[in-house]
């Protein structure tokens, strides 16, 4: 997309009064991000938005449809026309025109949920052989290489999190995904790590299978934001 301030042919919003207008949200950063960001959807409704729009990454766009206030989700490699909307935001400009603080973060949770089919399909695979008492973890050790502050937040390798397996009655599932996914293959000796990755079609399965943990440990990336979204 050329960017969407010379390409839509409607004003970039700034605050002014939602009532009874259609909004675009645009996309902005990574998707972590968007994930974060969607859930003021449901406030800008509450503000009067007639219909709003949600534009975000392929792989977002079937779990971005579950958010309240989101009438309609475009994925980036799909047609956008360039009207239909009162207005635009990117979605970083949302909590200054809301005039957010920390006593009025949107924090109902949760705030997202997986399709209901693909939980009931994952709730048959996970669950079959779960043990009493089991602990059942989803891991994910980096982030996209791509992002500039990648080295602050990315693990070197999943040899890092090997001392996890000494934790008595736990079973660990990978939910790494792009860098790093090829060693949940052959995890370090002792983790013992159900290598999910590549069946993760995209993060409406992530959060089907994030459903079925008891816990997620993460480091600063999409599946963080995505299993605070679910309140896992």
């Amino acid at each position: 997309y050329a960017p969407l301030e010379d390409y839509l042919e409607c004003p970039r919003w700034q605050g002014e009064a939602l009532v009874g207008k259609a909004l675009l949200i645009g996309v902005e950063a990574g998707q972590g991000d968007m994930i974060q960001l969607c859930r003021y959807a449901a406030v800008l409704k509450a503000c009067g938005a007639r219909r709003i729009t949600l534009l975000c990454h392929p792989p977002l766009k079937t779990l971005l449809s579950t958010a309240a206030g989101v009438d309609e989700v475009i994925a980036i490699n799909e047609a956008l026309p360039k009207r239909g909307w009162d207005v635009w935001t990117p979605p970083f400009s949302i909590p200054f025109h809301c005039r957010t603080r920390l006593d009025n973060i949107p924090a109902r949770l949760p705030y997202l949920a997986a399709d209901p089919h693909r939980l009931a399909c994952w709730s048959a695979r996970l669950q079959h052989d779960r043990t009493p008492g089991e602990l059942r973890v989803g891991l994910c050790w980096k982030g996209s290489a791509s992002f500039e502050n990648d080295d602050q937040r990315s693990l070197p390798a999943l040899d890092v999190l090997a001392p996890l397996g000494a934790v008595a009655g736990a079973r660990f599932f990978s939910l790494q995904k792009g860098v790093g996914e090829d060693q949940a293959a052959q995890p370090p000796a002792g983790l013992k790590l159900v290598n999910l990755a590549p069946q993760l079609r995209d993060f409406s399965d992530t959060a089907a299978i994030i459903d079925n943990l008891d816990l997620v440990i993460s480091v600063d990336t999409a599946v963080a934001h995505l299993a605070g979204a679910l309140g896992k």
